[in-house]
């Protein structure tokens, strides 16, 4: 697919969306083919969209937002993921910067390979589904992740912009969000698009037996969307997550982090990806 200008943010989103799906569903179907021994020899590669924006002069902003526009003139670029997840978060940022600097957003393909463990979802476990063989062989055939490319050199201020390259248009990119995405399933046992943007972090269980109370109490209520909490049939994850939830993703998370700042350190690393409103802390850390 030829990159495409739009100054529309729905039909921006519709592109990102466009090209994600396209290329997730390649994926997946080779790896189909891959796990019942059809596929053919040769490398399975597709990459994720990007959204980019050149801007000549500063335009002036809302003052009331630190988001939606670039602080300088420049091209500036960033590589998305999970528009099944952030679509409404996208959908306001490229609203706000067309809106801001008058300027068209580009979208199209990166050159930043899709990994195939991420074009799984949160829920696939390679080690249950294929053989040792089978995972061995895997990277003859697919991407896997590069850890060299998921780091916070963004969001730490640390990040050195290449001369002649574009700069950072979000705080992380694709491969670091879809690490963390699998990494919140992994911790706390709930599939990413549960998490909501208010957040309130806990190391006293007592303080979760009264949110879980009120929560699904108002689950019930008009606004609310409903309550999910981790499977108490199974082994609890290492830090549990509660949601009452709203459809427009305003809602609460509460989430028990246990003991210790590692873990405190931890999960919000991962959870900042999510780009929640607020989070707050109860207790001691």
């Amino acid at each position: 697919l030829k990159p495409r200008k739009f100054k529309d943010a729905d039909k921006a989103l519709a592109a990102i969306s466009e090209i994600y799906d396209a290329h997730i569903g390649y994926l997946q179907e080779g790896f189909r083919q891959f796990g019942t021994g059809k596929l053919k020899p040769g490398r399975v590669s597709a990459c994720y969209p990007y959204i980019s924006v050149t801007t000549e002069l500063p335009r002036g902003t809302d003052s009331r937002y630190s988001y939606g526009f670039v602080s300088r003139p420049g091209s500036f670029m960033t590589t998305l993921t999970r528009p099944d997840i952030f679509d409404r978060y996208y959908q306001r940022q490229i609203e706000l910067l067309i809106k801001n600097h008058g300027m068209p957003v580009e979208v199209g393909v990166s050159t930043t390979p899709i990994p195939i463990h991420f074009a799984l979802g949160e829920n696939f476990h390679l080690e249950r589904d294929l053989s040792a063989k089978q995972i061995q062989d895997m990277p003859q055939y697919f991407d896997v992740p590069n850890l060299d490319i998921m780091d916070d050199e963004i969001a730490n201020a640390t990040y050195v912009r290449e001369e002649g390259k574009p700069g950072p248009l979000s705080l992380f990119n694709a491969p670091r969000v879809d690490l963390s995405l699998q990494r919140l399933k992994h911790y706390c046992g709930s599939d990413a698009h549960h998490f909501q943007n208010y957040v309130i972090f806990t190391n006293y269980q007592f303080y979760i037996d009264e949110f879980v109370k009120i929560a699904k109490t108002k689950a019930k209520s008009r606004g609310f969307a409903g309550f999910i909490e981790p499977d108490t049939r199974k082994r609890l994850p290492q830090m549990p997550a509660y949601h009452l939830k709203r459809d427009d993703g305003s809602g609460i998370t509460m989430i028990n982090i246990g003991v210790g700042p590692s873990n405190a350190k931890t999960i919000t690393d991962h959870l900042a990806v999510m780009r929640p409103e607020a989070w707050l802390m109860i207790g001691h850390c």
